[in-house]
């Protein structure tokens, strides 16, 4: 029996890049009216350049020093039982992310199953899953015949809470059109 193809994102559904972020830049700094968009930066109300250079001069501890959400093992686990589970992340261009990414995910889930990838459409296939905060990556994962499930955050317009998620992998085959059509 094949077992369906699940990846699941780590920044912002597994890892707190947004808390870490908060941690890097003076609390003032943060306009909380901008938090309903995807780029950081903007919030900042900075060059999205600056603000990839001062998270990059930080190196991997940036990223490996990331807090985990209190569902991040819960959801794992989910995704795990559900069918062959991957994280799928992408890295930036400075290597530091990517190690300190590795770092995290060996550390706090114990697995070697991920996948570092700049393009995540590219592991798209029909019937795979994707859980990401990220519209735009949903909608380019649907686009090559994937399933998408836009995980909810202030910044995208979806419904699924990290409940709603876990739950429906605890259901997979039931719930996965149900739960793809609450997020846009």
């Amino acid at each position: 029996m094949n077992r369906r193809l699940i990846f699941v994102d780590l920044d912002g559904v597994l890892a707190d890049f947004i808390g870490g972020v908060r941690g890097v830049f003076p609390p003032e700094m943060f306009d909380e009216a901008a938090t309903s968009q995807y780029e950081v930066w903007n919030w900042l109300g900075m060059t999205k350049e600056r603000f990839w250079s001062v998270i990059d001069r930080l190196g991997p501890a940036f990223w490996s020093d990331l807090k985990a959400y209190t569902w991040t093992r819960a959801l794992w686990a989910a995704a795990q039982m559900a069918g062959d589970a991957y994280i799928l992340t992408q890295p930036t261009p400075h290597p530091s992310c990517a190690a300190g990414k590795v770092e995290w995910i060996e550390r706090e889930l114990h697995t070697r199953k991920y996948l570092l990838a700049p393009h995540k459409a590219a592991c798209a296939r029909p019937g795979a899953l994707l859980i990401d905060d990220c519209e735009d990556n949903c909608q380019a994962w649907r686009e090559r015949g994937g399933v998408a499930w836009l995980f909810g955050r202030s910044w995208n317009h979806s419904r699924l809470s990290s409940n709603d998620v876990i739950n429906g992998l605890g259901s997979i085959e039931g719930c996965i059109d149900a739960y793809a059509s609450l997020a846009p």
